[in-house]
């Protein structure tokens, strides 16, 4: 009696495991589950059979699964895509393995999600996504934490995750309960160990008193009214005290009392440089300085791409200059960062780079996108180096703390790129970071302030270089101190400059690229180039045909004064017509 129930038994297990097989059978005669793994990260993606092309399909399922990570898509939850008209789903379409520790995940749109590891240990891994549809707004990917961790601590743009024996943070341009986002200003998901004694989060910047607006505004008008106060006018003072002072002059209109200040010892001394002569003219001999500035730039830069060095970021006014060269010679070497088998900028570097970008964007130079996919790696690098001291923040790269100077061009690299992407977190920490640089500015001398000057001050009346043609392939750029500076040109090639300066004062300006011109209009008159030009109470001009400068010195009569390059014959008798025209108007009737 007591065996037919293990007979019932045994056959309702077989009948049971014959349906549960046949229903695997069913489900998966068209798809399987292919897994890979990437140290311990691991991806696991559902193919179909090929179509009758011969091409694999793939099922929308995927999954990305690395330390209680697991960043997913269904048929339930989608990868979205959002651009300025609505919400569409993503199919995914196929995936590459770019290396053992990288992989790429392929998607309807042209979007694409790069998987991989950065740092220098290959410790940090991250996910950039990329699309060239230039209207998306936002790719939402749908995630979960495992059940082996615990979600520590949230913030809209990150998440503070604790394992047994770790902790880990989770950063992306936005996260939510069940989606992580990726948009067009930030396009990059990074997951990380997470040391809470030691490192520094953007997000924690607002908690501190130094990371105040109004106290960098104040340590700000603190320098410049030190300077203004205790200028050194002794025999050892130096072109760069002179260039700030004079600068900081212009910005509260007493350019002339400036000028009046500066010794003669130093105006006949070998101390000056091209840097100084927008101020105090010699520019024959001066241009000479400026080109062979230039020249050694120009090699720097073509050494840099050969040697696939990053060094040259590290100078701060290598990003204007990078505007002065032509388009090939600009993404020549910007493709060389990204083509670099590994990407790992110092802090100068990295902060050089987002300058660069930032320059580039403001110019609407498309080079820009070359290295847009950097930028996340570049702001990494510079929070990496963030260090709490005593309610201050300092930078410290591999143990050697940074120095004012580069502190504070860093700070100044996260405000500037903070104001851009709209991102308050790290505009904030470039606030404490230069506070915590400033705190000591009764200590600073007048050189200090001078070296510190260019890298606070936004002033154009400081000497630099002005991008005033990029349309060519010999872009034109001038040196100036002039507030404004701008160059256009009509259908017969005149090319007309307005510049900006104070009324009564006279300035100097280096022009390059500037091709010989039949003739020259300034105060709506046709000048004559003569040596003595710099010695006259007037604007006047000498042309560089070896070197195709145009050395300008210029008066403002009005706050804007015009000069005209005329180029063809018949644009020089329209001119000659209309000022003719102009002083039969102006003659008084008899």
């Amino acid at each position: 009696m007591t065996t037919h129930p293990f007979r019932k038994i045994i056959i309702h297990l077989c009948v049971y495991t014959v349906i549960i097989l046949g229903i695997f059978a069913i489900q998966f005669r068209n798809q399987s589950i292919i897994s890979k793994n990437f140290g311990q990260l691991r991806l696991s993606v559902s193919q179909l059979k090929k179509n009758t092309d011969g091409n694999t399909e793939f099922d929308d399922r995927f999954t990305i699964q690395y330390k209680g990570l697991n960043i997913y898509a269904n048929n339930t939850k989608p990868v979205l895509i959002k651009d300025k008209e609505k919400t569409q789903k993503l199919q995914f379409l196929a995936w590459e393995s770019l290396s053992d520790s990288s992989f790429e995940l392929f998607f309807s749109h042209n979007v694409s999600l790069l998987c991989g590891f950065t740092g220098q240990n290959k410790e940090i891994f991250t996910i950039t996504s990329s699309t060239n549809n230039p209207d998306w707004l936002e790719i939402s990917v749908p995630y979960e934490i495992m059940p082996t961790y615990a979600v520590m601590q949230t913030n809209p743009k990150s998440l503070i995750l604790s394992g047994k024996t770790q902790q880990t943070i989770l950063s992306t341009a936005a996260i939510d309960e069940h989606y992580v986002y990726f948009t067009a200003k930030n396009n990059n998901l990074s997951y990380a160990n997470y040391e809470p004694t030691k490192k520094f989060m953007f997000e924690e910047a607002s908690r501190y008193a130094l990371a105040k607006k109004e106290v960098y505004e104040q340590n700000l008008f603190n320098l410049r009214q030190k300077l203004f106060t205790s200028f050194d006018i002794s025999e050892n003072i130096s072109e760069t005290q002179v260039i700030a002072f004079i600068a900081e002059h212009l910005e509260r209109g007493s350019y002339k009392e400036g000028l009046s200040r500066i010794p003669q010892s130093f105006l006949n001394s070998s101390k000056r440089s091209y840097l100084s002569s927008p101020y105090f003219n010699n520019l024959s001999l001066m241009q000479k300085n400026l080109m062979m500035y230039h020249e050694n730039m120009a090699y720097k830069m073509q050494h840099a791409q050969e040697t696939k060095q990053l060094d040259i970021f590290q100078g701060d006014s290598f990003p204007v200059f990078l505007l002065t060269q032509n388009k090939d010679k600009i993404e020549s070497l910007l493709q060389m960062l990204v083509n670099r088998e590994n990407f790992e900028p110092t802090l100068l570097e990295a902060s050089g780079i987002i300058e660069s970008y930032l320059l580039l964007e403001q110019h609407n130079r498309n080079e820009r996108k070359i290295i847009e996919p950097l930028l996340f790696a570049c702001i990494e690098t510079i929070q990496k180096a963030c260090t709490l001291e005593d309610d201050k923040l300092r930078l410290i790269e591999q143990e050697t703390k940074q120095n004012t100077v580069s502190s504070l061009r860093v700070a100044k690299t996260l405000i500037s790129y903070g104001i851009f992407i709209k991102n308050t977190d790290i505009t904030t920490t470039g606030y404490f970071l230069a506070n915590s640089a400033l705190e000591n500015t009764a200590s600073l001398t007048t050189q200090n302030i001078a070296e510190l000057y260019p890298i606070l001050v936004q002033t154009a009346y400081y000497p630099h270089i002005e991008i005033l043609n990029q349309a060519n392939d010999k872009p034109i750029w001038a040196w100036t101190s002039a507030k404004n500076l701008r160059l256009n040109s009509d259908s017969d090639g005149t090319i007309t400059l307005r510049i900006e300066f104070p009324v009564g004062q006279s300035h100097y300006i280096i022009v390059h690229n500037i091709e010989a011109f039949e003739a020259i209009e300034i105060y709506e008159m046709f000048f004559r180039t003569d040596p003595r030009f710099e010695t006259y109470d007037s604007s006047g001009y000498v042309y560089d045909a070896t070197n195709k400068n145009l050395l300008l010195k210029v008066k403002n009569k009005t706050a804007v004064e015009t000069i005209k390059l005329y180029y063809k014959t018949a644009a020089i008798e329209t001119a000659t017509e209309t000022a003719t025209e102009k002083m039969d108007e102006n003659k008084p009737e008899a």
